[in-house]
């Protein structure tokens, strides 16, 4: 099991039942996408294509609208943001000694995302969420295009000049 997503898993029997109900449902809205099959998807992509840096911040954009989607479907199905925002808080000090080991970048990364997360749910508190999350998905797949195409592009240029 790698060592960034390891909990422990005692803890998880000292949660409130609120705090373990979402994430349960956070988790739950992550299978029910198939957001596993995506990233997973992205990665390979940037596996073999990791010369490309633009595919990386593209993964990277692709994870954090991901969390952010199944964030906001988490607060529509009546957790209070504030709360919410606590508890990923809980869950990123409970983690924060096993994301050590795993490397500064990585750390760095996890909490700038983790920030992007709790200012997407605290936000959420004024505006409607369904519309923002489809704004947010509608511009995250624009944005994946047109690096789609611009990559199509280099790569059939270069399979000419050679």
């Amino acid at each position: 099991m790698p060592i960034a997503i390891h909990i422990q898993y005692h803890e998880a029997g000292e949660w409130p039942e609120s705090k373990l109900r979402h994430i349960i449902i956070h988790e739950l809205e992550h299978i029910c996408r198939n957001d596993f099959l995506i990233l997973s998807l992205s990665r390979f992509i940037c596996s073999v294509l990791w010369f490309i840096p633009v595919l990386w911040i593209a993964h990277a954009y692709l994870q954090l609208e991901q969390e952010e989607i199944c964030d906001a479907f988490v607060v529509e199905e009546g957790a209070r943001p504030t709360a919410y925002a606590r508890y990923m808080v809980d869950l990123a000090r409970t983690a924060h000694s096993l994301l050590l080991w795993s490397g500064i970048f990585i750390v760095k990364r996890r909490y700038t995302m983790l920030e992007k997360r709790i200012t997407h749910v605290l936000d959420m508190k004024h505006t409607r969420i369904g519309e923002r999350a489809g704004r947010r998905k509608l511009r995250f797949l624009s944005v994946f295009t047109l690096v789609m195409a611009v990559l199509a592009i280099t790569v059939s240029y270069a399979a000419k000049k050679h």
